[in-house]
């Protein structure tokens, strides 16, 4: 079993950076569609895993199916969930997910946001990381 990996979109990429004792399955900019569809039956078990998709997913996606498919994958250990910040909608139903599985969740702060409204700052990756320990 993993110590802990790290599943996603861009924000998941960049926050492996800071969290470099995890494993990580990501790829910039994905939808929750493709990253099912790619990287599914790539799911190890791990002692915590951090999740990080929706900021990238448009409404006709089917992300609340495509969510709920990753995290009946994942069987062991702690589950968080970064809530994305870009799209309300999407951070709603992340959190109603969280709540279902009992995971937690761990929201971006309007002050941790870059400027192009999806990511994390560069001191808003390293406070993400910090909370995660």
């Amino acid at each position: 079993m993993l110590e802990c990996l790290i599943i996603g979109d861009t924000i998941a990429t960049n926050l492996s950076q800071y969290k470099t004792n995890c494993a990580v399955i990501t790829q910039p900019g994905i939808s929750s569609h493709d990253w099912v569809e790619n990287n599914l039956t790539l799911l190890y078990p791990s002692e915590l895993t951090i999740i990080s998709l929706g900021s990238y997913d448009e409404l006709d996606v089917n992300t609340r199916w495509k969510l709920y498919e990753i995290r009946e994958r994942i069987k062991t250990g702690k589950v968080v969930w970064i809530v994305p910040v870009n799209k309300i909608y999407i951070s709603n139903l992340v959190k109603v997910i969280a709540a279902e599985y009992n995971d937690s969740v761990l929201p971006i702060s309007k002050k941790q946001i870059s400027k192009d409204g999806i990511q994390p700052s560069t001191s808003g990756y390293r406070d993400l990381a910090n909370k995660l320990k």
